[in-house]
């Protein structure tokens, strides 16, 4: 079923909700965006916004040529992390971005992210993990955009998680999934364990994942 646009908007301040609840993010960080399919414009939080208290007049239109089309506040200052994204992968419809406190933790540290259950890699993947690079700028938004030509989820190293979905639904999954697998990471090194999914299980999974295509 088509949305509008202020149904997207509604549906962003939903999700923002939903990942402070999930404790996925804190007080004004991070940031959501979204765009209608094929749609040349995208949606995305304005900058110093809570998004556990989000309105739709808390958001920005963005074109796809990065200019300011909408709304009456500047756009996050990671816009230009969503706008390359958007530019790299027209299937993708929203992007999350949050910093979610295990998952960075363990891509951090560990300098990877592998799945210990078959929920998590049928959900995440292959994880990116992008070293670190100053938020913000034009650097960690092509860097973020290049590692999302194999993954939809991504950890930027010593800043957070990146998200991708054909809509918002799929991107909050993915994140929520992603600090469910560093949680789990976390719980088997903390017992002197180190269990990832088996190879052969990885293996046969592809080709079976949700919305599989990277």
């Amino acid at each position: 079923m088509e949305i509008s646009e202020r149904s997207l908007q509604e549906q962003i301040c939903e999700i923002g909700q939903r990942a402070v609840r999930y404790g996925l993010v804190k007080a004004i960080s991070g940031n959501i965006s979204a765009r209608l399919p094929g749609a040349d414009r995208f949606w995305i939080t304005a900058t110093g916004t809570a998004l556990d208290a989000l309105t739709p007049d808390d958001l920005v239109c963005v074109d796809l040529n990065g200019h300011v089309c909408g709304g009456s506040h500047p756009p996050s200052s990671e816009h230009q992390l969503h706008l390359a994204i958007y530019q790299r992968r027209p299937e993708i419809n929203a992007v999350v971005h949050l910093h979610p406190p295990l998952a960075t933790v363990v891509g951090t540290a560990l300098g990877e992210v592998r799945p210990m259950t078959f929920e998590g890699n049928y959900f995440l993947g292959d994880v990116a993990v992008v070293p670190p690079i100053l938020p913000g700028t034009q650097e960690v938004a092509q860097a973020a955009a290049e590692a999302s030509d194999g993954s939809r989820v991504l950890v930027l190293q010593h800043h957070g998680s990146v998200c991708l979905g054909e809509d918002l639904e799929e991107a909050l999954y993915r994140s929520i999934e992603l600090e469910e697998t560093c949680r789990l990471i976390v719980i088997a090194r903390a017992i002197g364990a180190e269990v990832y999914l088996p190879g052969w299980a990885v293996e046969r999974m592809r080709g079976h994942r949700y919305r599989e295509g990277t």
